[in-house]
């Protein structure tokens, strides 16, 4: 007669049930650093694109009129580097890509979404330049084509438009993330032409995207 023996089943001992979280953690970290990856990474590409297809345009305009577009005249006063960079985010490129229907009568100007703004607004707002050159009757030109979506720029808190970054500054904040743009000031890197940069907060740390060596 044939006695069955009874079947053991081997437990995990303590050291492999660590070894198995251990092994999962690291697989979950690796997980979440290329999904952090392809996500700053979507951004750089985001951000680049905008930025060549605005070069694109500025290069265009000085094909036409031999120089860049002006940007806030401010810049000539900034102290140091960090104050040129935060008023080179106040620019009238815009108007100047897109060109500005000038109205003598009314003394406004129609943008070619259909916005209109006074002269007044562009001279306060911009550091208090003199007007949109690429206004000129019958000779106002849209270098951008076709002009992006109106995602692309929004409105400062008195009317005047500006190119913003798709990519938010600080989640945090309401306030419109706009290009900078920078022809003139002794701090630009592009002594010969002009700086034009974004900066978006990239999980946590703050990335600058520029048209110069980094």
């Amino acid at each position: 007669m044939k006695i069955k023996q009874a079947h053991c089943v081997r437990a995990f001992t303590l050291i492999e049930l660590l070894m198995v979280i251990a092994i999962i953690g690291i697989l979950a970290g690796l997980v979440l650093a290329g999904v952090k990856y392809a996500s700053g990474a979507k951004k750089k590409v985001l951000v680049g694109g905008t930025r060549e297809s605005l070069m694109s345009a500025i290069d265009s305009y000085h094909a036409s009129y031999g120089s860049y577009p002006p940007d806030n005249p401010m810049i000539a006063t900034a102290t140091n580097q960090d104050q040129a960079g935060v008023i080179a985010s106040t620019n009238q490129l815009f108007y100047e890509l897109f060109g500005a229907t000038y109205d003598p009568n009314t003394a406004t100007y129609a943008a070619h979404d259909g916005s209109t703004i006074s002269a007044a607004v562009i001279s306060s707002t911009f550091g208090g330049i003199g007007g949109i050159r690429n206004s000129l009757a019958g000779e106002v030109k849209s270098f951008w084509n076709p002009p992006p979506q109106t995602n692309y720029y929004l409105p400062y808190p008195n009317g005047a438009q500006a190119f913003v970054v798709l990519v938010p500054f600080d989640p945090n904040s309401s306030s419109p993330n706009r290009w900078h743009y920078d022809a003139s000031s002794t701090y630009r890197h592009n002594k010969q032409s002009y700086d034009l940069w974004a900066v978006y907060n990239d999980g946590g740390t703050l990335i600058t995207n520029g048209n110069w060596k980094q």
